[in-house]
């Protein structure tokens, strides 16, 4: 029996000390060695990133479609913000050539690419489906 509560208290302790280290909001990335920290700082984590630009009317319409998705599913996957024209060097790296563009990366590599606003209805599937 204490076996068992010891290894539940473990577990409980481990995710504790995750749910510490997690970001608690969208981190806004100004070069690509910002990105490469957050990668590196969570290796086991799903880095999602929104490429936008100020000017982009689409970019504004969906900026709180994203920081709801990061509420919901911060314990899950490393929210990030990216302005193209600020941080070019990401935008070179990884082709982005329309905003907004989401992108699902894991250890350096993009897994997943969106391009265009999405609706709410329309992300959350696609974080539910990368998540599982």
């Amino acid at each position: 029996m204490d076996k068992k509560l010891d290894d539940i208290r473990k577990k409980k302790e481990e995710l504790l000390k995750k749910m510490l280290k997690m970001p608690n909001d969208v981190l806004h990335l100004k070069n690509y060695q910002e990105l490469s920290n957050v990668i590196n700082q969570y290796p086991n984590k799903i880095v999602i990133i929104d490429c936008s630009a100020v000017w982009c009317g689409p970019c504004k319409w969906f900026s709180p479609i994203f920081e709801q998705l990061q509420k919901e599913f911060k314990m899950d996957f490393i929210f990030t913000k990216v302005d193209v024209d600020e941080a070019r060097d990401i935008a070179v790296n990884f082709g982005i050539r329309a905003v907004p563009t989401t992108l699902f990366i894991k250890g350096g590599n993009i897994i997943k690419k969106v391009e265009g606003a999405m609706k709410y209805e329309q992300m959350k599937p696609i974080l539910l489906q990368i998540k599982a």
